[in-house]
């Protein structure tokens, strides 16, 4: 018979340490603090894109993605939305570093004050690359 509280344990670090390395692997918390949402209100969407690949720092995460006026927000899918905030970019703070078109078509974004890039995959990584081109 095992002891609840050491199962409650390996449980506690098969899921807790897994994710932690993800927050950690992804620079999420370096961007979260330079472009923390403050409001969304009154905001009307110019685009909306859910199950998003996106490469930030050394790994891939699936995002949520809608584009604003004000800016590009991104937001992670569950669980790590519990551990990583959205955030909302404004597009002077983004621009275009890369694209590739081969395999999968993809956008790369260097985000001002930020020493990593964004890599964004599929429609939602062409609509991006629009409005920042546009600017």
């Amino acid at each position: 018979m095992h002891d609840p509280l050491v199962t409650l344990v390996i449980i506690g670090l098969f899921i807790g340490l897994p994710i932690y390395y993800m927050v950690w692997a992804s620079g999420w918390p370096t961007l979260q603090d330079i472009y923390k949402i403050k409001t969304l209100d009154g905001l009307i969407s110019g685009g909306s894109y859910r199950l998003v690949y996106c490469r930030s720092r050394w790994i891939w995460l699936l995002i949520a993605l809608e584009i604003y006026p004000t800016g590009l927000w991104l937001r992670n899918s569950f669980p790590l939305n519990i551990f990583m905030p959205s955030v909302l970019i404004p597009w002077e703070g983004l621009t275009l570093a890369q694209s590739r078109a081969w395999i999968f078509s993809g956008t790369r974004l260097q985000v001002s004050g930020w020493p990593y890039s964004i890599e964004i995959l599929g429609r939602a990584g062409r609509a991006v690359r629009e409005k920042v081109t546009s600017l």
